[in-house]
């Protein structure tokens, strides 16, 4: 059995991390009297920048074996394609799209983007895993082994090991690191609206810059180059301080 208390902070955490950025952005937008335009637009951005376009592309080039096991290309390509892709979906809806919003209008499009990422990624991911434990709580094990291979039934165990050791340490670090990341996600959309509506073409660098380095320390943990997690955690939290100053010296400037 997986502790009813596990399940609780799981299906918190998912609730959690699927509304916050919904909340946010109405109060936002009902505070500064402004449209959800900018929102759905950087929702919509996401969906079809990186789930699509990225993820085809990552898929092509990770189709060489040799490509994918080598962990510096991996990860420089990983961080690069990032970078760029997510970065220039900002450009390009900022300066052909929204074309007459204003700076408040940046942040709720950063809302909307990096909201999505957290609903998607970790809203409804959380609630899947949610879902498969009560599934496991209410059949148990053989019922859910039963009629998989080998494979599969190694994946479901380790699932299930893994549903059973989560707790409030794990979801306060998963709420952290993606309240973190929403937080860089509106800076970058502070950084690139200056970039394209004050014609400062060093800010589109700057942001460039900003998500190549964001994406680092969880891609060097995945290969294995830091072992420690809190260490990965610590320093995406201090990258996305680091790019809030600049975003925010940027909004109270203008």
């Amino acid at each position: 059995m997986i502790p009813v208390s596990s399940l609780v902070i799981l299906g918190s955490t998912a609730l959690f991390c699927s509304l916050l950025p919904i909340i946010l952005a109405f109060i936002w937008t009902r505070k500064k009297e402004l449209s959800m335009k900018p929102f759905f637009m950087g929702a919509a951005f996401y969906i079809f920048f990186v789930l699509v376009i990225e993820s085809v592309v990552n898929e092509l080039v990770f189709q060489n074996e040799i490509l994918f096991n080598n962990t510096l290309f991996y990860i420089i390509y990983s961080c690069l394609a990032a970078a760029l892709i997510e970065e220039g979906s900002r450009y390009i809806a900022f300066k052909y799209i929204l074309k007459e919003n204003h700076k408040e209008d940046a942040l709720t499009y950063g809302l909307g983007h990096g909201g999505i990422e957290m609903i998607l990624i970790i809203g409804i991911s959380l609630l899947s895993s949610w879902m498969f434990g009560m599934i496991f709580n209410s059949v148990g094990l053989d019922a859910m082994l039963s009629g998989s291979n080998e494979v599969q039934q190694s994946a479901i165990v380790e699932m299930i090991t893994s549903l059973k050791n989560y707790g409030i340490r794990e979801s306060m670090m998963c709420i952290a690191e993606r309240i973190s990341i929403l937080v860089f996600h509106l800076s970058c959309s502070l950084i690139v609206y200056r970039a394209v509506y004050k014609k400062e073409k060093r800010y589109f660098i700057y942001a460039l810059i900003f998500h190549f380095v964001m994406n680092l320390p969880s891609l060097l943990n995945q290969r294995g180059l830091i072992s420690n997690i809190w260490i990965a955690e610590g320093l995406i939290m201090l990258i996305a301080l680091s790019s809030a100053v600049l975003g925010y010296k940027y909004y109270r400037k203008n």
